[in-house]
């Protein structure tokens, strides 16, 4: 009687092993398909919430600009509106562009568009949006 239980512990152990072995791959795929996404808001606070924390010269500001319909505009790369960019004291990172209704930037397309921009300082404060 005693060599049935122990045939049949040892079965029982020996597929739960293997059960463990099969199942424990699985779970690791099903959790790295869905990576947790950062807002840009909460990724990138707005300047009068850490301005005290920068530095004079890791401030930006940004002005209104018209472009002229039509008027080729690298929206991506052309900080023309902001004024106080220091290269070697920040970075200026786009985010988007988009007018009231949602639509992105086209210069073809005549409206006004809210373009917004994260700055980073290279010191290591925070960035701000």
């Amino acid at each position: 009687m005693k060599m049935r239980f122990k045939r049949f512990l040892s079965g029982f152990m020996a597929v739960a092993t293997l059960a463990s072995v099969i199942v424990q791959p699985v779970t690791v795929s099903a959790s790295e398909l869905e990576p947790e996404t950062t807002s840009f808001e909460q990724q990138y606070p707005e300047l009068q919430d850490v301005q005290d924390t920068l530095d004079e010269d890791e401030i930006v500001k940004a002005k209104d600009i018209e472009i002229p319909y039509g008027e080729e505009f690298e929206v991506k790369v052309d900080l023309s509106g902001i004024e106080g960019v220091n290269e070697k004291k920040v970075k200026v990172l786009f985010h988007e562009a988009k007018s009231e209704a949602g639509t992105d930037f086209d210069a073809h397309t005549p409206d006004t568009y809210k373009a917004v921009y994260a700055v980073e300082p290279v010191s290591g404060h925070p960035a701000t949006e």
